[in-house]
């Protein structure tokens, strides 16, 4: 079997762009990193929809718009955000069940057969890699990911007492489980909660108000919005 061809071979062959273009997108990629079609585009020596429709056309993949599709939460459970970050792929669906569950994956390098064996190795289960574009799949890590941590914190919020307080264990196991978040909420009273005692031996577990104060700041910085929590950076 011949060797695959790799992304900017096929994209040269198919005169998306030339030979001139990939020298110079693949420099830039040797020198500052980041994943060639994305170079490409940021360079403008292609527009990102016709790449992958190129690429779909000639692979006879399916293309997906993440912006259209129904996200399964379950598929965001699946795949880490590191992994999904690390290896520049979204997953938004899992279909079947038991051993036969199979993961849809949006990617934007579909010659990137490593990743696909790396993400079949990281849930035990099946890869089905769809055609996506680029800056999609940076958008949809940035915006599901930081929703899902919105997620976590709405049931563990419906398991508070008025007084800010975990009902039982459960609900303090799952605390102690998000220390990134116990560490934001640390030494950040709020006034609103001062007349409420919380339950003896739970000393170091959040008010309601608290929780959601540091989510909100976590998923800001997530999607690249200012922080609102009083810190600034060294210029």
């Amino acid at each position: 079997m011949p060797p695959r061809k790799r992304l900017g071979q096929l994209l040269t062959e198919l005169r998306v762009i030339d030979e001139h273009q990939l020298q110079s997108a693949l420099g830039h990629q040797k020198q500052w990193g980041g994943k060639l079609g994305g170079i490409l585009v940021q360079k403008g020596f292609c527009t990102e929809d016709a790449m992958v429709e190129t690429l779909a056309k000639h692979l006879g993949m399916q293309r997906v718009r993440i912006a259209e599709a129904k996200i399964d939460p379950r598929a965001l459970k699946a795949v880490s955000k590191q992994i999904a970050e690390k290896l520049h792929v979204f997953p938004y669906e899992i279909s079947g069940s038991g051993r036969s569950e199979v993961v849809t994956i949006a990617m934007s390098d579909p010659t990137d057969l490593s990743a696909v064996d790396q993400l079949a190795f990281h849930t035990g289960k099946r890869i089905k890699p769809m055609l996506a574009g680029d800056s999609e799949i940076v958008s949809a890590i940035a915006e599901h990911y930081g929703a899902w941590v919105f997620g976590f914190v709405s049931t563990f919020l419906s398991e508070q007492t008025d007084g800010g307080a975990p009902r039982n264990r459960a609900s303090v196991g799952s605390w102690r489980r998000w220390p990134h978040i116990r560490r934001r909420c640390r030494g950040r009273p709020n006034a609103s909660d001062s007349g409420s005692a919380p339950l003896r031996g739970l000393s170091a577990s959040p008010s309601a108000n608290t929780v959601r104060r540091s989510v909100r700041c976590r998923t800001e910085r997530l999607r690249g919005d200012p922080a609102d929590n009083g810190e600034t950076s060294a210029a």
